[in-house]
């Protein structure tokens, strides 16, 4: 994997991210036929305007971030070892934790449609994801 590959895999999660969140911001404010209706897109843990704040500000830091990793530089880039291991424990455990959630779900609330978790649950998939990239060492990959 190459740094403009990881980068360019960074964005486009980045994007992801930023869909889902316009598409809960549409779906909450305009409610267009063409999209899941609202319980679909968040479990109601934090009110919407919170959850919408903290989704703004997750975005911002994942800009930042991305361009810290073009760059190869920056107060976001990790260089260390100890900081590449904590974050793919970190990634682990989040990772664990959504598909608990997930199991839990399907097991305590059968009466409820299968899917209605589907979206938040694979997003927090996803910056799982996001963060193992920012945990890779190119260097050791590639040798």
């Amino acid at each position: 994997m190459t740094n403009l590959f990881r980068v360019t895999l960074l964005w486009t999660i980045t994007s992801l991210f930023f869909c889902r969140v316009y598409g809960q911001f549409l779906v909450t404010y305009m409610e267009p036929d063409w999209l899941p209706a609202l319980p679909y897109w968040f479990s109601g843990y934090l009110e919407y305007q919170y959850l919408l704040g903290a989704q703004i500000l997750i975005l911002m830091l994942m800009a930042v971030i991305n361009v810290d990793y073009f760059r190869k530089a920056g107060y976001f880039y990790i260089q260390s070892n100890k900081k590449r291991v904590w974050l793919k424990r970190f990634c682990g455990v989040y990772l664990t934790v959504m598909t608990l959630r997930l199991i839990l779900h399907f097991t305590l609330f059968t009466e409820q449609v299968w899917y209605i978790n589907i979206i938040p649950i694979s997003f927090h998939w996803l910056l799982a994801g996001y963060l193992w990239l920012l945990s890779v060492d190119l260097e050791k990959l590639q040798k």
